[in-house]
């Protein structure tokens, strides 16, 4: 047993360490509490004091992290609201055609893709061009990186992948903050006589 008068060593670093570290504060203050009841010694105000500060700060630091893992949630929920909603704005302002296809020799096509004048002045990432046939046997997928106006591109297409192409979508992308590809849903289709 300690003496009646003096205060227990335990409940005094409790005390100390709950502003300093407060899981030991707390951990130590159950601690001294036990012994204090045991040795009759001084000190039981401090133990106590260690513990509720030490659960006040406990509570406080889950509830920092559930206020930051939705805090995270939230600003991505509305980070990819804002992408989407923008990416819809910017496929339904941005319109590239196909204008005319020459096939210049067996396998190479010249493709002349022209951008809508009322366009949103949106620079887009590039086009997918994607060739099928009547068949629906075989399908060609060309990819045209830049911001488009009026242009030709020559195009190969090897008769083992695709025979006799006769339609070609324009599927416009954009590029988003990390240099990925976001598709519009609508594309434009032309049909080769």
């Amino acid at each position: 047993m300690g003496e009646e008068n003096g205060y227990n060593t335990l409940a005094i670093l409790a005390l100390v360490f709950t502003f300093l570290f407060f899981p030991v504060g707390f951990i130590l203050g159950i601690i001294s509490l036990s012994q204090i009841k045991k040795t009759h010694e001084k000190g039981e105000w401090m133990a106590i004091v260690s513990i509720v500060i030490g659960s006040i700060f406990f509570l406080f630091f889950i509830l920092m992290i559930l206020i930051g893992i939705a805090w995270i949630g939230i600003r991505n929920t509305v980070n990819e609201g804002d992408l989407y909603s923008s990416l819809s704005y910017k496929c339904a302002n941005t319109e590239v055609r196909v204008i005319g296809i020459v096939n210049i020799m067996p396998e190479v096509y010249d493709v002349t893709l022209s951008r809508g004048f009322n366009d949103g002045n949106e620079i887009i990432g590039g086009v997918s061009l994607v060739f099928t046939n009547r068949d629906n046997v075989g399908v060609h997928i060309y990819d045209v990186p830049g911001d488009i106006f009026e242009e030709t591109i020559r195009v190969s297409i090897p008769e083992e992948k695709l025979e006799n192409p006769n339609k070609v979508d324009v599927i416009v992308y954009f590029l988003d903050d990390y240099g990925n590809k976001q598709f519009c849903d609508n594309s434009n289709s032309f049909e080769v006589y």
